[in-house]
């Protein structure tokens, strides 16, 4: 599924399901997932609609099937999304149940729905030829992880790039002291990778990156229970760069930790700031380098060398394969 919260419902549901002996299988539909559920109460069917821009779930039972099998269904549905999906009145009509707006909070995984006052942390540049590597913090307690949830944070990759522009600025005007972003420039970059290769490399770097952000927000009182970071690497690569005398939060290192609003707000917040700073390049030569490191960047690199060959170190990340190969061809 495309939709990372539909996703992430559907996988709690199957979870739920297999703690009362129970199995639900899942169908991506348009707009939805398509349910069945098999168990001792017997088999019963329903889809699972989601709307990102609404951001609401809705649920539509099947007309056939065995009643507790679609009672338990149902239940388990209502407990995952909020929603009130009617158990206590006959299922199978085939319409609609009432829909609800989603609390952010209860997609979250069950240790991050205990928290109160939280960090989230993510980055930008890691992958891309030009430009800085970002990394960019949010902290927010549960009241503002639904308001920036309202806002439409979400998971930057399901953002088109003008609308993530218009979040990170609407953040920084709301929260300007929630928010932290750490920027390594590629002359700063390059200078300290070298240092780096036996820690890791650019994960050493970015672990430096993340110590610092959440160095920055920790300060603040008052302290956080946690910081959650999208996993990119080893947890030693963040907490070896922690400083004694600052108290640091547990830190929780996930995989796809975008699905909670204040690492999304983080990952979008770097990516605004790694924009910028191509946008302040366009200044400086002329015209503004793509982002990645695929064919549009990689000829945007053939034109720097043309047009900079001395300058490279301003502009791109030193140790990236195709600057390395095209630095070789030309001394070559």
């Amino acid at each position: 599924m495309s939709d990372p919260i539909l996703s992430h419902a559907v996988e709690m549901l199957k979870k739920k399901a297999a703690r009362v002996n129970s199995l639900i299988e899942s169908e991506p539909i348009q707009y939805g997932a398509k349910l069945h559920l098999s168990g001792a109460e017997g088999t019963s069917s329903a889809v699972l609609y989601h709307s990102p821009k609404k951001r609401r779930f809705s649920f539509v039972p099947a007309n056939k099937g065995d009643q507790e099998a679609a009672m338990l269904l149902a239940a388990l549905v209502a407990e995952v999304t909020g929603l009130d999906t009617g158990v206590s009145r006959e299922l199978g009509s085939g319409d609609p149940v009432t829909e609800t707006v989603i609390d952010p909070i209860s997609m979250l995984p069950p240790r991050e729905q205990k928290l109160t006052l939280w960090i989230g942390t993510d980055e930008a540049g890691k992958g891309d030829l030009f430009g800085p590597l970002v990394a960019a913090g949010f902290k927010a307690d549960r009241d503002t992880a639904r308001e920036i949830y309202g806002m439409g944070v979400q998971d930057s990759k399901n953002l088109p790039l003008a609308r993530i522009r218009s979040l990170a600025s609407g953040l920084m005007r709301r929260f300007p002291d929630r928010i932290a972003v750490v920027e390594l420039d590629p002359d700063w970059y390059n200078a300290e990778y070298p240092g780096y290769l036996t820690e890791g490399g650019i994960n050493g770097l970015l672990g430096w990156a993340h110590a610092a952000v959440i160095a920055e927000l920790s300060r603040i009182e008052p302290v956080p229970e946690a910081a959650v970071v999208d996993k990119f690497g080893e947890p030693r690569r963040i907490t070896d760069r922690y400083m004694s005398d600052i108290h640091y939060a547990p830190l929780i290192l996930r995989p796809r930790a975008e699905d909670n609003p204040a690492v999304a707000a983080g990952a979008i917040l770097a990516k605004d700031r790694y924009e910028t700073a191509l946008d302040r390049f366009k200044d400086e030569l002329g015209w503004r380098p793509h982002a990645g490191s695929g064919e549009p960047a990689v000829r945007d690199l053939r034109r720097l060398v043309k047009q900079e060959p001395r300058n490279l170190a301003h502009f791109v990340k030193t140790h990236f394969g195709p600057v390395k190969r095209l630095m070789q061809q030309r001394l070559g």
